[in-house]
C-alpha cells in the first residue's frame, strides 16, 4: 500500500481506505488481530498519530473493532462472500450511469445546469452505500420515520447551519426523494385545494407543475434585474389571497439574478402582514464564486414563516434523488404524514450512505474541487461568448456569482426556437428561453448550463452555437 505525500487527501484517510480495501478483498480476514499502533506506523512510514486516526476512522465505518488491552481486531460479520466482484460490478455501474448523463441526446449539451458527473464522488457514495446497508441489516431494514434518516437529519442539520446561517434541528428536517417531493409536500401540507401561490416569471416549470398537481391555483409575479418585483406582488396581494410566495432568492432561476436586500426585507414583512408562507428553494446553493454568498432568507426568519427546501441533485449527480424540506417542526409533522400516505419511507441506504460522506468530510471536500472546477468552466464560457465575433454581436449576458448556468440574452429580437433548431442539427443543444416563462412567450434569451462540460466540450459548443447563428 503507497501513501502519496504529495496528495491532497489526508495520510491517515489513504491509511484507512488502504486497510479497507484489504478487507474487502480478502487479505485481511473478520477476526484478523492487526499489529499495534507502533508496528503499524514503522511499517507504512507514518506517525502513530496517523495511525490512530485511521483506525478510529475504521472502527466508526464498522470495518474494525477495538478491545481494551487486547488490541484492534477486523470486524466480523462483514459481507465479504463475493464482495470483490460486488465491488467491482459497483464501479462498472457508476460508469455506465456517468456516460449515460454524459452522452444522452446530442453530442453536446448546454442544459438547465447541471453537474458534471465525472467530478461526482461516485466510488466514496457507493462505498458507503455498502457499509450503510450493512449496518441497516443487522438492525432489521424495517420501516423507518417518514421524516427520514435520522443520522442524515441529525448532520444535515449541522451542515446547513453552518454553510448557510441556519438554526435548525433534526426535528425541522424531513427527507424527500429530491426537491421535487418537498415543493408538493409542503404545497399539499400548507396550501389548500385552490388557493392562490405566487411564483417568479420566468421560473421553473416544474415547481409550477407540483403546486397545480397539489391543487393550487398559480399566480406569476414579474422578475427584473433584482428578482421577484415586489411591486408586482403587492398588486397581486391586493387582488386576492395568496397562500404561499415560491421564490430562488439566492440566484433566481433562469435569470440567475439575487434578489437584493431590500426586497427580502420586504418580502418577509409582506409574509407577516398578509399571512403567506414564503417556499424558499436553495436549489444549488453550494457553487458560489464570490467571497460572501448571500444567505438564505430562512437565515433571517428562523423558519416562522419560510419552508426551505434543498437537493444533493447538484451536489452529486442528478440521478441521486434526495432532497430535504426544512421548517418549524410542526409543518414538518404534517408534511411527513402526508408523505406516509405517498411513500411510507424513503431510501434510508442511500440516506445513511449521504450521511456517512458528510461526517467524513468527502461531500465538503468534493464542493470545494467542484467549485473551483465551475468557476473555471465559468469563465471559459462567458470569455469565449465575449470573444467570438458572430456571438458578441448577438448575445449579452451579467457574469453570474453562483450556481451552474448563465442566462444569455440576445440583444435584439431573434427566434431562439429556430436557432435551436439549427443548432441541434448540428449536434448542439439548447432549450429556448420560453420554456420558462408563463404561456411560452418568446424570448430571446436562453439559459446556459456550462458545468457539465469540460474546456475542450465548451470551445466546440460555442463554435456549434455561433455557425448555427442566423445570417
Amino acid at each position: 500500500m503507497d501513501l502519496r505525500r504529495d496528495s491532497n487527501v489526508p495520510l491517515y484517510r489513504q491509511l484507512a481506505d488502504g486497510l479497507a480495501n484489504e478487507i474487502r478483498r480478502g487479505r485481511l480476514l473478520p477476526g484478523t488481530l492487526l499489529p499495534g499502533a507502533r508496528g503499524l506506523a514503522v511499517e507504512f512510514g507514518v506517525t502513530r498519530k496517523v495511525v490512530s486516526a485511521a483506525l478510529d476512522e475504521l472502527c466508526a465505518q464498522g470495518w474494525m473493532t477495538s478491545e481494551p488491552r487486547r488490541g484492534t481486531f477486523v470486524a466480523t460479520g462483514l459481507p465479504l462472500h463475493g464482495f470483490a466482484q460486488a465491488e467491482i460490478e459497483q464501479h462498472q455501474l457508476a460508469a455506465r450511469v456517468t456516460d449515460a448523463v454524459v452522452t444522452a441526446g446530442p453530442s453536446l449539451r448546454l442544459d438547465d445546469g447541471l453537474p458534471d458527473p465525472r467530478l461526482s464522488p461516485l466510488d466514496a457514495l457507493s462505498q458507503a452505500y455498502r457499509d450503510a446497508v450493512s449496518r441497516l441489516a443487522r438492525q432489521g431494514l424495517g420501516y423507518g420515520d417518514p421524516r427520514g434518516d435520522s443520522a442524515l437529519r441529525d448532520v444535515l442539520s449541522n451542515f446547513v447551519n453552518q454553510a448557510r446561517g441556519l438554526v435548525s434541528t433534526p426535528d425541522r428536517v424531513l427527507l424527500t426523494r429530491g426537491s421535487q417531493m418537498a415543493l408538493f409536500l409542503t404545497s399539499r401540507t400548507l396550501v389548500p385545494d385552490g388557493a392562490f401561490v405566487a411564483v417568479e416569471n420566468p421560473g421553473y416549470e416544474s415547481a409550477w407543475n407540483a403546486f397545480s398537481l397539489a391543487g393550487a391555483q398559480i399566480v406569476h409575479v414579474d422578475v427584473d434585474d433584482e428578482g421577484m418585483s415586489i411591486a408586482h406582488l403587492k398588486e397581486c396581494l391586493n387582488q386576492r389571497k395568496i397562500s404561499a410566495v415560491y421564490t430562488t432568492p439566492h440566484h433566481q432561476y433562469p435569470t440567475t439574478v439575487s434578489l437584493s436586500r431590500d426586497r427580502r426585507v420586504e418580502l418577509l414583512k409582506l409574509a407577516r402582514d398578509h399571512d403567506f408562507v414564503i417556499i424558499e428553494d436553495d436549489y444549488d446553493s453550494e457553487f458560489y464564486y464570490s467571497t460572501c454568498p448571500p444567505l438564505p432568507l430562512c437565515a433571517a426568519d428562523e423558519f416562522e414563516r419560510v419552508v426551505y427546501i434543498g437537493s444533493f441533485s447538484k451536489l452529486l449527480a442528478p440521478g441521486v434523488r434526495l432532497g430535504y424540506l426544512m421548517a418549524k417542526e410542526a409543518v414538518v409533522e404534517r408534511a411527513a404524514r402526508v408523505r406516509s400516505a405517498l411513500d411510507r419511507l424513503g431510501d434510508p441506504a442511500l440516506e445513511r450512505a449521504v450521511a456517512y460522506l458528510i461526517e467524513d468530510g468527502e461531500l465538503q471536500r468534493h464542493s470545494r474541487k467542484a467549485r473551483k472546477v465551475y468557476a473555471k468552466r465559468r469563465d471559459a464560457f462567458i470569455q469565449g461568448l465575449a470573444r467570438d465575433v458572430a456571438l458578441a454581436r448577438w448575445f449579452q449576458f451579467s457574469e453570474p456569482q453562483t450556481g451552474l448556468a448563465v442566462w444569455v440574452r440576445a440583444r435584439s429580437s431573434v427566434d431562439m426556437t429556430a436557432w435551436s433548431a439549427r443548432a441541434r442539427g448540428l449536434g448542439l443543444d439548447f432549450v429556448p428561453g420560453d420554456r420558462h416563462v408563463n404561456g411560452g412567450t418568446p424570448v430571446a434569451a436562453f439559459r446556459a448550463g456550462y458545468a457539465s462540460l469540460n474546456p475542450a466540450e465548451l470551445e466546440r459548443a460555442l463554435r456549434l452555437l455561433a455557425e448555427s447563428a442566423p445570417v
